[in-house]
């Protein structure tokens, strides 16, 4: 039906314009039907592609994420000291996921509970064991500056994790408060994770 190059053409179309999309009108409001006429195809030609609109937006997110941990691991690179480099990392994180990124979309929105389930169990569980992944590449980057890192991979992907949803509960902590608590978590985790914990 297509040949390779068409199928790779149309699903980076289908990948571009479903980002533009989903950041301007978020997962509920976008439909299949949409997102195909934006890509120049038929309806019934996006199932060739993807499964649902939530499988879509979950490899843009994916696409995301990578650009992130491709600035991360430039970020380790520049800092000599593991303890600071995760703080540099974290502090990164934050910034990105408030910015112009599509977490940021659906959390603002309250869609981000539409995605996880309606991208399927098992994509979801292969986003989360990259998660975990990215995590283990970090702590050995640190082990490299020399920091224990006494925590497994998966705890650690847990705990940076819960920081980035942090950053859209700003309101809830208190505007006030955030930048100062958001500081001072940042430290204490950064020297939990590195094994500084308790160290002047």
């Amino acid at each position: 039906m297509f040949t390779k190059e068409d199928r790779q053409v149309i699903r980076q179309s289908l990948l571009q314009q479903g980002r533009k999309l989903f950041l301007r009108y978020g997962l509920r409001k976008t439909n299949v039907g949409e997102l195909a006429r934006a890509a120049g195809i038929a309806k019934g030609t996006f199932y060739h592609f993807f499964d649902s609109k939530e499988e879509l937006c979950l490899e843009i997110f994916h696409l995301e994420e990578g650009e992130l941990s491709r600035e991360i691991q430039g970020i380790l690179d520049r800092h000599p000291d593991a303890t600071e480099a995760l703080r540099a990392v974290m502090e990164y994180s934050l910034r990105f996921v408030r910015g112009d990124s599509l977490l940021s979309r659906l959390r603002e929105s309250g869609e981000y509970t539409l995605l996880s389930r309606g991208a399927g169990k098992a994509r979801l569980a292969r986003h989360l064991a990259r998660d975990v992944e990215f995590a283990g590449q970090v702590l050995e980057a640190l082990r490299r500056k020399g920091a224990a890192c006494p925590l497994e991979p998966v705890v650690v992907a847990g705990i940076l994790r819960a920081v980035v949803l942090l950053a859209f509960h700003e309101e809830e902590i208190g505007s006030r408060l955030y930048a100062p608590a958001m500081k001072h978590i940042l430290e204490w985790i950064a020297r939990g994770i590195t094994g500084k914990a308790g160290r002047a």
